[in-house]
């Protein structure tokens, strides 16, 4: 049973580190070039930096996602 809430957090948060990266790349891609896009989602790969990114741009994220995703996530890595 311990692996298994383990493996849903973890599938979770690389649920949401594709949906942001997405949202991201549409977001930017509006803007920015081809390269420049693909340069900041390099340099934000990280799950807490694409929420960063994302907050920097107003894109709208689910109240709490460091404390019930990310700070979750880090403790089962970790």
């Amino acid at each position: 049973m311990d692996a298994n809430w383990r493996v849903a957090i973890i599938d979770a948060a690389t649920a949401t580190e594709a949906a942001i990266t997405a949202g991201l790349d549409a977001k930017l891609s509006a803007t920015r070039s081809p390269a420049e896009v693909a340069k900041e989602l390099k340099a934000n790969r990280m799950l807490g930096n694409l929420i960063n990114l994302a907050e920097t741009l107003n894109m709208p994220l689910p109240a709490g996602i460091r404390e019930d995703l990310v700070k979750r996530r880090n403790a089962v890595m970790h």
